[in-house]
């Protein structure tokens, strides 16, 4: 239930009033309750949990949706220097070849792994591929948005190069 304003106000009148009646109390498994309560929920600035989730939820959909930069580093993109992420055409070629090694050739994502390591393919840091890494990478539906970007010349020479794989 996400509260609003004025319903987290009138929250922290009530516990300030609880725990003014509750002062003079022995301790008790009650009183002991109380005095656990987290003080930050008492401040009239307080923004709940479920409402900063939806808040960042919402900010990092606009981002993605605007071609701005809304993660650190990711494989198969670079991050320019205006904010904005433009597909890596190199990286994004591993990208549908490892799908393609899954999805089509039926490999596990530690065989992918192996694979990727023993070629020297190293991930966006120059770490080695895990089984999760792969799986992370190739399930990524952000990669979808490169078909918003032109292509390199040489883009589609590949059996596994595809644009409409969701």
């Amino acid at each position: 239930m996400l509260l609003d304003m004025t319903e987290i106000k009138k929250l922290h009148d009530d516990i300030i009033k609880l725990k003014r009646a509750c002062i003079n109390l022995p301790p008790s498994k009650i009183q002991k309750l109380i005095n656990k309560l987290d003080v930050t929920c008492l401040e009239t600035n307080y923004v709940s949990i479920v409402e900063t989730t939806k808040l960042v939820k919402e900010s990092m959909k606009k981002l993605k949706d605007t071609g701005r930069r809304f993660t650190g580093v990711m494989f198969g993109w670079d991050n320019v220097e205006d904010g904005t992420v433009v597909p890596n055409w190199d990286e994004q070629d591993l990208i549908d070849y490892m799908r393609h090694l899954y999805m089509i050739d039926d490999r596990s994502a530690a065989w992918i792994a192996r694979k990727m390591n023993n070629d020297n393919n190293t991930g966006k840091k120059g770490g080695k591929w895990s089984s999760a890494g792969v799986l992370r990478t190739i399930r990524n539906t952000y990669h979808l948005n490169r078909n918003k970007y032109t292509k390199p010349n040489w883009w589609g020479d590949s059996y596994y190069h595809k644009t409409d794989w969701a």
